[in-house]
């Protein structure tokens, strides 16, 4: 490969969960055959200079603002951008309208017609939430969270906190929150409890990012949406490789979807006053292993048959059958991402009578096998086991 001996110079401030699991990424890029070195630089001009000095093979960068991406237009090797936005550079990043989109129906499941949108950075996600709760015929209301400024993202200002609050103090309840960042989410959950309202029953609140250690802190717990900030190093240093290596830069952006939510105490609700209908979405929610047919819930819940179907069918606009499959389907989604586990004890913990009946309800709904979902979901983990770059990390800038 040419130039196989010069470094890659990384250009991103380790500041939050999502560029630390960018870096995880670039560095299982480099385990397999390393044999190119990575410089680390912090994201300010001196370090794009900083950068071109050592003549770097290529550069990938985290470039938030036109005026930064406008230093690396006459950079004479190939540069990869990795977010937040393209910015006329080539592009790994988020899916910022899937996102949205996986927001708003998270709180659509659970039937939440009040809405409030927290906007910490990624516009898209904000407008595509918004787009999906107006195709369910709700509004939503926007307000922007934190500072705006390139190196200001998790800054969140005084008067902006009495806006939030304001809005959270005076919208219908119960009410869904979507902070596009953890952070955000975090403001969420402290102004509603120092409002004195009731979390998750009158503000539920999910975030972006799925930060560990911030959403655990959560009091409650922060719900979040999982993204694939590890494959954007991944897929990043993939497309870099490629460039040096002369292949013309891609046309459009590389966008990656979410890759799902990690439900928790602050949306593990349901916006329903209805006791009954309550009660039998938390049987199928909390007994989901259990739970196989609608007669496994008539046998805890004391209400009729006919009378329960037509409330869930007017409250939450599917029938009970429905439900149970949809959460047999999350689940079993859940696992083949994070654990390792067979398809048949999947298929007995998620509450499906055998494998090949997950199967049958995967390939009706998702339009392929359980197999194929979790290959689709960890591919861009395995096909980099070939890939070339180098195990050293020089490290410029602190975390």
């Amino acid at each position: 490969m040419a130039g196989s001996n010069r470094q890659i110079a990384v250009i991103l401030t380790p500041r939050g969960c999502n560029s630390r699991m960018i870096l995880r990424g670039i560095g299982r890029y480099q385990q397999p055959n390393p044999v190119r070195p990575i410089e680390l630089h912090t994201e300010t001009d001196a370090a794009v200079k900083a950068a071109l000095d050592g003549e770097p093979a290529g550069i990938l960068a985290c470039v938030r603002s036109p005026d930064q991406a406008a230093l690396f237009g006459d950079v004479p090797v190939p540069v990869v951008s990795i977010g937040p936005h393209p910015l006329g550079l080539p592009y790994v990043g988020h899916d910022d309208h899937a996102i949205g989109r996986i927001a708003a129906e998270h709180f659509l499941e659970r039937s939440f017609t009040s809405f409030l949108a927290l906007i910490a950075s990624g516009d898209e996600r904000c407008d595509a939430f918004s787009q999906t709760v107006a195709e369910h015929s709700h509004t939503c209301t926007t307000i922007r969270a934190c500072g705006t400024e390139p190196n200001n993202y998790a800054v969140v200002h005084s008067d902006s906190e009495r806006a939030i609050a304001d809005q959270l103090a005076s919208l219908p309840k119960p009410l869904a929150v979507f902070a596009t960042k953890d952070t955000a989410g975090l403001l969420a959950l402290r102004l509603c409890r120092q409002l004195g309202l009731k979390l998750p029953d009158e503000v539920a609140v999910l975030g972006v990012h799925d930060d560990p250690v911030m959403c655990e802190l959560g009091r409650p717990p922060l719900s979040s949406v999982r993204t694939s900030s590890q494959q954007i190093g991944l897929e990043g240093m993939a497309l870099l490789e490629r460039m040096i290596a002369g292949e013309p830069a891609p046309t459009g952006p590389i966008l990656l979807p979410p890759r799902g939510i990690a439900t928790r105490t602050s949306t593990d609700v349901f916006a329903v006053e209805d006791p009954g209908v309550l009660e039998a979405l938390e049987v199928i929610q909390k007994r989901a292993g259990e739970v196989t047919d609608v007669g496994d819930i008539l046998r805890v819940v004391p209400v009729s048959r006919r009378a329960l179907e037509r409330k869930f069918k007017a409250l939450l606009g599917r029938t009970i059958a429905e439900e149970i499959r949809r959460v047999h389907l999350e689940r079993a989604k859940w696992m083949l991402i994070e654990t390792d586990a067979g398809i048949s004890e999947i298929a007995e913990r998620c509450g499906f009578s055998h494998g090949n009946r997950m199967a049958n309800v995967f390939r009706e709904t998702l339009g392929m096998s359980p197999t194929d979902y979790r290959r689709s979901l960890r591919e861009s983990d395995s096909h980099h086991a070939t890939s070339s770059c180098s195990n050293t990390l020089t490290a410029e800038s602190g975390d």
